[in-house]
């Protein structure tokens, strides 16, 4: 029981050097904006509709729209709030911890994934819009879910 604690200690330690000596505070710090706005997608033929929310962190601009009951997830990850605001068409790109820049990052039930092809998100007039993306989870994971359509007002 001592090693495991130990173990934790450590981890939480060598995180906590990493996340401060690679950003400054500037770019840690979360901002969260609640919003009236709502959205709605279907994932592998279910449909649904939910809330969106936004979240900050690190300069990365993520839109979120989310169904309580039953709970379901899809999150859109930005270089910016001013790329996400500009629109035009982005390319979906591989998720990495490197930053976003004229691409976006598409997440489902907070999880990370990968295209498993090649495939674009519009957005104009604050609006996001995607059809028939199929993801592949990353790591060991094994859903590969297909966004079938997607539209989230931020």
């Amino acid at each position: 029981m001592k090693t495991i604690k130990s173990i934790r200690s450590i981890a939480a330690l060598c995180l906590l050097l990493v996340l401060s000596s690679a950003c400054s505070k500037k770019e840690t710090d979360i901002d969260q904006e609640e919003s009236e706005k709502t959205g709605t997608f279907k994932i592998d033929g279910v449909s649904y509709k939910g809330t969106t929310s936004i979240v900050t962190i690190g300069g990365t601009y993520s839109v979120s729209c989310q169904q309580d009951t039953p709970f379901k997830l899809i999150q859109v990850h930005f270089g910016s709030k001013e790329e996400a605001e500009k629109g035009g068409t982005f390319n979906v790109r591989d998720f990495s911890i490197s930053g976003i820049k004229g691409e976006v990052e598409v997440g489902v039930d907070g999880l990370t994934f990968d295209p498993d092809g090649s495939y674009t998100v519009t957005v104009k007039n604050r609006k996001i819009v995607m059809n028939n993306v199929k993801l592949i989870e990353t790591g060991q994971g094994t859903q590969k879910p297909v966004i079938n359509e997607c539209s989230i007002e931020f």
